[in-house]
């Protein structure tokens, strides 16, 4: 082996003759040097601890001879991924062979965590640093320029300042409590000193204070303390005695013959001794607020267990007030408060049912439990009826599984942020359905607030990491995100909640048993190898819909067909997290935008249409909404009756969503050649649309009276136009025939609500779920859809089904005495 030496390069221009050193370097040994493994601490490590050399080495070499060290290298060089090291086998080297605890893995894992999440920070940060950069710097010019640079002792002067005037005033007020006659709590006197002392905070008292003996601290208060007594012997009138609380030490009485002033001065310099007032007192004071502030979680959990004798007495109190039922009722919709109409007119709104037995009902899993687990969810990142959609499927599975659903903050929503900086644009689930009344109605559903959950659970300290089993508190502290960017809270909830990850709708279906135990669960499984031996096909359903009341096998036939062949198991480590999270990921295709009736199977067929009502009656809109969209069909209705007195005198209108986006987009005039044989010339229409461009619906504005939610700016007068969507879809729900735009979940929940009306009118084929006036407008593929009974198939979540609204008041009083 040679090599140019570094002479060599150098003289490069020179010719051979000049120099007489050889042009070539050989090896003839290699010496290696053993270093010791440590624990490292480079963030690039995906998982578990990094692996690092120490400064410790063994003092004797390897000495091996070069054509020895090439021959063992082996022909092949190694792959980059051999040179990895697999998580399991760093944590054996390093327990084993460097002697490292498993406490100092835990910590070198989480300082890695935190190191990765600062760089990720700086990334993001990254395009505006030249930005920052800028305005630094035109910052310090303009400081520079005004000199509105303080000085340091400046600066110093006006903490000193602050301090005194603080104690001033404190002295003042303890001066005032005991001239009162008030119990004195020496928490207030231990932080401001004697009231009587000359001595209050100064930088200058400060420095002579602490510079003295304790003899001479103690001698001057003693001549403080005379020239007191001679000054207020004069002035102090008569008064009864006075007791001072000292904490942990019981009620001094002091009695005697003496003025009260002067009584009160010796009792309290006996307390303080040499404790006068100076500002590191107040500084003292100052640090305790910051540490609460700032330091949070760990030492206000340490606080509260110090407290938590003292305070039980008042939460005794307190507990036993049970908190006043909300000022709504869910059975009707009285629109008195909300601008109108009359009861009269807002009654056909209405398509849910109050139904008293059904709110006792409890589900069988998990109710005997005595330990009290939450289901926290993320919202779905599409519009609101993906929103909506993944909502119903947490609560009714927070109720399957008998656990505490903690609803989400308000934060932003997709397409629900209109007219930004005029009205809100954080909205949460209370803003469009009367979820704490929900909570409150049924006794097998629990409802709190995240904030109310944090404070419960995360700042006491309940919430583990569940990689390293530490307390982990919320990001700064924080317990209310109402109108903050989410992003922290999801990323902490992930890590201290079981996250089932594999619970992917589509893929597998949530099934739950008819009574608790692993052996039920057992049983689905089995049922549903039975059904997966003879798979259904969609075809067998068509129009042949299984009983709602048949057997668990049957019904699993049908739930399955031609697209599922899994179960999600509510598995035992599930059954005991303290915390399920569903979380809300687009990049790891981790969302639930599914039907509840789509993804979960009940093996009670009681407990399945339960649910069924659970969602058609109480997660239902907030009655703001069902009013306001009411206002919309009264005047509707009376603009048809005026345009037609005699041929029209119930004010009949038919209606339209049409939404134009990638395969739904076709042209009005398509549109109206669709659906003119199931229309009347001239009739009033209304249309439900997010397309702004009235000049577009020219072809059907020839043949009818259109009407636009925009033409209703009197009765819509106060209300959040982001709510026009779903008031758009009430509206459009009433019509005498509607029209809706195919693959639209917008258009799915129109169809789902005319078919709990049909259900409640007993409409013609009410009994297999028709619809028999809603259509789709973009084809005669699609447009009778509903005209006879479809099973689910995929994809589901842009329609709705029949076995959502078909015969599911059904079992009312078999859920009774099942549930009770």
């Amino acid at each position: 082996m040679t090599s140019r030496t570094l002479h060599d390069s150098l003289h490069l221009g020179k010719k051979a003759g000049q120099h007489s050193r050889s042009r070539s370097v050989s090896f003839a040994s290699v010496y290696i040097r053993e270093y010791e493994r440590i624990l490292g601490d480079n963030p690039s490590c995906t998982s578990g601890p990094p692996l690092s050399i120490g400064w410790r080495f063994t003092p004797s070499p390897v000495l091996i001879s070069v054509d020895d060290f090439e021959d063992g290298k082996g022909g092949t060089p190694r792959s980059s991924s051999e040179y990895l090291v697999p998580k399991a086998i760093r944590e054996r080297m390093l327990k084993e062979h460097a002697g490292v605890s498993r406490r100092d893995i835990v910590d070198s894992v989480r300082r890695i965590q935190k190191q990765k999440s600062q760089r990720r920070k700086t990334v993001v940060n990254l395009g505006m640093q030249g930005t920052e950069e800028k305005v630094e710097i035109v910052r310090r010019s303009l400081q520079k320029a005004i000199g509105s640079r303080k000085s340091y002792s400046k600066e110093e002067k006006k903490l000193w300042d602050d301090a005194h005037e603080r104690a001033v005033e404190k002295a003042k007020q303890l001066e005032e409590s005991i001239r009162k006659g008030e119990n004195i709590s020496m928490r207030n006197v231990y932080s401001v000193g004697t009231p009587m002392n000359s001595t209050l905070p100064s930088r200058k008292n400060s420095i002579e204070y602490h510079s003295q003996s304790a003899e001479e601290r103690h001698e001057k208060t003693d001549r403080r303390l005379s020239e007191g007594e001679a000054k207020e012997e004069e002035e102090a009138p008569p008064s009864s005695d006075h007791e001072v609380v000292s904490e942990g030490v019981g009620i001094d009485s002091v009695k005697s013959q003496e003025p009260e002033p002067l009584r009160r001065s010796i009792v309290i310099c006996n307390l303080l001794h040499h404790r006068l007032a100076d500002p590191h007192n107040v500084h003292k004071h100052a640090m305790r607020q910051f540490e609460m502030t700032h330091l949070g979680g760990h030492y206000r959990f340490d606080e509260e267990k110090k407290k938590q004798s003292a305070s039980k007495l008042q939460s005794t109190v307190t507990d036993s007030e049970e908190k006043p039922p909300p000022v709504h009722d869910l059975a009707g919709l009285s629109c008195s408060d909300h601008g109108g109409p009359s009861n009269e007119f807002a009654q056909e709104m209405i398509y849910w049912s109050d139904i008293p037995s059904d709110d006792k009902f409890i589900s069988p899993i998990g109710s005997k439990s005595n330990k009290r687990k939450y289901l926290t969810f993320e919202p779905d990142g599409g519009g609101f009826n993906n929103i909506r959609m993944s909502m119903e499927t947490m609560i009714v599975m927070a109720h399957a599984m008998s656990r505490t659903l903690v609803m989400p903050p308000s934060q932003g929503m997709y397409l629900l942020r209109k007219d930004r900086g005029k009205q809100r644009v954080h909205f949460s689930f209370d803003d469009f359905y009367h979820m704490e009344q929900v909570g409150y109605e049924h006794a097998g559903l629990t409802v709190i607030s995240m904030e109310e959950f944090l404070k419960t659970e995360a700042m006491t300290g309940n919430l583990l990491n569940k990689t390293t089993g530490d307390v982990v508190f919320p990001p700064n502290n924080r317990t209310n995100w109402d109108g903050l960017d989410p992003k922290e809270l999801k990323e902490y909830l992930r890590d201290v909640t079981v996250t089932p990850l594999n619970w992917t709708p589509g893929s597998c279906l949530v099934a739950f048993p008819s009574d608790d135990g692993p052996e039920h669960f057992a049983e689905l499984d089995e049922m549903m190898k039975e059904v997966k031996s003879n798979f259904p096909k969609v075809q067998e359903f068509i129009g042949k819909p299984t009983p709602v009341n048949a057997s668990a096998p049957e019904r699993l036939r049908e739930a399955v067909a031609g697209r599922i062949r899994d179960l999600c198991v509510y598995d035992e480590k599930m059954q005991e997290a303290p915390v399920l999270h569903f979380m809300c990921y687009h990049k790891m295709r981790v969302r639930f935008l599914t039907h509840f009736y789509a993804f979960l199977f009940f093996e009670s067929w009681e407990q399945d249409l339960f649910t069924k009502r659970f969602v058609r009656d109480h997660l239902r809109y907030s009655d703001e909404i069902q009013c306001a969209a009411a206002r919309v069909v009264t005047a509707i209705r009376d603009r048809a009756r005026r345009r037609d007195p005699a041929g029209n005198p119930n004010g009949e209108f038919d209606s339209f969503h049409i939404r134009r986006y990638k395969t739904t987009r076709l042209e009005a005039v398509q549109i109206y050649e669709n659906t003119k044989d199931e229309l009347q010339e001239k009739a009033t229409v209304f249309i439900a649309t997010d397309h702004q461009e009235k000049p577009f619906f020219k072809p059907l504005a020839d043949h009818y009276d259109l009407v636009f939610l925009k033409d209703f700016e009197e009765e819509l007068k106060g209300v959040n136009t982001n709510y026009y969507g779903m008031i758009d879809q009430l509206v459009a729900s009433r019509g005498r025939v509607f029209f809706g735009c195919f693959h639209s979940t917008f258009s799915g929940f129109i169809f789902r609500v005319r078919g709990y009306h049909a259900q409640k009118d007993k409409v013609d084929g009410w009994e297999q779920g028709v619809l028999p006036k809603s259509y789709y407008y973009s084809g005669e593929n699609e447009k009778r859809t509903y005209q006879s009974y479809g099973p689910l198939r995929t994809p589901y979540y842009s329609r709705e089904f029949p076995t959502s609204w078909r015969d599911i008041d059904k079992g009312i009083e078999e859920l009774s005495a099942l549930g009770v």
